[in-house]
């Protein structure tokens, strides 16, 4: 199997599209990265080689503009020139990456999108129907059709008409990191769905500083708080120092940007790489932030409960999901103290959190990846020209 990888550069969407390549080429397949220059380093410490932007190297997939006609354009570029480079039986891409499926498109290639921790859109039709006004999955499925339908044009494609059981967003093949069990209404979306699990890696590094102050100083427990993107919202940090109380509580700061200055920091808070995530977790008692994927995934694979705020983008559908789970509280602006003790408390909460996690950990995603990528290929046709079948 060839297949071309094509990922935003930022952590969330990177680690994961890092997970399946090495999946991929541990079975022996042959994978192409597709990425901007931010994900050199990372792809460098996975032993993944990036396949460069052609003509003259730079950005090519970022998240803050990831639907504007000029980005969509510049990804479709750097994905042709990949797929016209590998002639691969697939495409994989990151959510949200507009640019690799028109590329797949046109070359007539199968092209699977490895999605969110859930879905972003209703289930079925009549889940979109029956959707009340203001309902945010309708919303997002009516305002990134239009988008869609708009950078299609503006990159000189032709009109295309869908239904949301063939929404192009998801590509042929939808793919979210999580599990049947943890996703609400699973049964519903149909087979153009699969589950991956928690499709995690990363970078590693040096935290023996970080895990000693989190064991030997002195303060409550310890939470891991992930301030993601807020989308114009207040910023959680103030919220989150109020809550600490002083070092009754203590935390793992974790930005989501790595560029991004926290002022005034604590004793009782430190800043940590989100590049060891998973090892950081284990010493904390809750996550709290924004509602992401990547928060999401960090309370589940932990089991641990989440207290976040959704604070914009996906974060409405995550909350939901987690709600529905049992293991999730909306951040609530008075007395934050009183929360956050009322929910390390609630044994309630931590009972759903551990059952989510012995869920989703069911789901080998390395097996899965293999065999839903494997899927896809076999049922599809070969494009012409492509090295189908060769490792």
């Amino acid at each position: 199997m060839r297949a071309v990888l094509c990922a935003f550069g930022s952590a969330g969407f990177l680690y994961p599209m890092v997970r399946a390549g090495l999946a991929l080429t541990s079975a022996g397949h042959e994978v192409l990265v597709v990425s901007g220059p931010d994900a050199e380093g990372a792809l460098a410490a996975a032993g993944l080689a990036r396949f460069p932007r052609p003509g003259a190297d730079g950005p090519s997939f970022t998240i803050p503009d990831w639907g504007h006609p000029v980005s969509v354009a510049i990804q479709l570029k750097h994905a042709a020139a990949a797929c016209d480079e590998m002639r691969p039986d697939l495409v994989l891409t990151s959510i949200l990456a507009i640019g690799p499926l028109l590329a797949a498109e046109q070359r007539g290639i199968p092209a699977a999108v490895l999605g969110q921790f859930c879905h972003l859109w209703p289930a079925d039709a009549d889940a979109l129907e029956r959707a009340p006004e203001g309902d945010h999955m309708a919303w997002r499925y009516h305002e990134m059709s239009g988008l869609y339908a708009t950078v299609r044009q503006a990159c000189g494609l032709p009109p295309r008409n869908w239904t949301l059981a063939a929404f192009p967003m998801a590509g042929d093949r939808l793919l979210l990191r999580s599990a049947p069990g943890l996703q609400p209404d699973s049964g519903r979306l149909g087979d153009g769905t699969g589950f991956v699990g928690a499709c995690s890696w990363e970078p590693g590094g040096d935290v023996n500083a970080d895990l000693d102050w989190a064991r030997t100083q002195p303060g409550g427990p310890v939470l891991y708080a992930y301030l993601g993107r807020t989308f114009g919202q207040r910023h959680l940090w103030p919220w989150l120092l109020e809550a600490l109380d002083g070092g009754r509580y203590r935390a793992f700061a974790v930005p989501a940007r790595s560029d991004e200055q926290l002022p005034s920091i604590p004793p009782f808070a430190r800043i940590a790489p989100a590049r060891s995530q998973s090892a950081l977790v284990r010493e904390c008692a809750l996550v709290t932030g924004s509602a992401t994927s990547t928060a999401a995934l960090a309370a589940v694979q932990a089991g641990l409960p989440l207290l976040g705020a959704d604070s914009g983008g996906e974060q409405a559908a995550i909350a939901a999901a987690l709600t529905g789970l049992g293991m999730f509280r909306a951040i609530a602006e008075p007395d934050p103290v009183g929360q956050l003790a009322a929910v390390l408390r609630d044994d309630g909460m931590a009972v759903a959190a551990r059952a989510a996690r012995d869920s989703l950990a069911r789901v080998d995603s390395d097996a899965a990846i293999l065999a839903e990528l494997t899927r896809l290929i076999s049922s599809r046709p070969a494009p012409a020209g492509a090295a189908s079948g060769r490792r």
